[in-house]
């Protein structure tokens, strides 16, 4: 159907930036940006790598609700708002955040 075949495009760049980054096991990610791609990164991030600690920005509460749900552990608004959420966030541990969409 239409409605299938209209995510397909979307859905092959989300997954195309997942499996390039090459997330190791246990990584911490940031999703910049909880629209249509990037949700169906977040989707493609628990496939691939269903260890990684998500940590996605999101604009509007619908966005950061779909984002949750999708199994983004953490999601911080965008500017002022979100900037101390997110650098606690990037130095939590010795590990610092990979950047797979925006």
């Amino acid at each position: 159907p239409d409605e299938a075949a209209v995510i397909t495009e979307p859905l092959s760049c989300a997954l195309h930036g997942v499996l390039e980054a090459h997330i190791p096991e246990g990584a911490r990610v940031l999703v910049v940006g909880s629209g249509t791609i990037g949700l169906l990164t977040i989707a493609a991030l628990r496939v691939h790598a269903p260890t990684c600690t998500i940590v996605a920005v999101a604009k509007y509460d619908h966005q950061r609700e779909l984002a949750s749900s999708m199994g983004a552990e953490h999601v911080v608004p965008p500017g002022d708002k979100g900037y101390g959420q997110l650098a606690q966030l990037s130095y939590q541990g010795a590990q610092s955040l990979k950047i797979v969409a925006r």
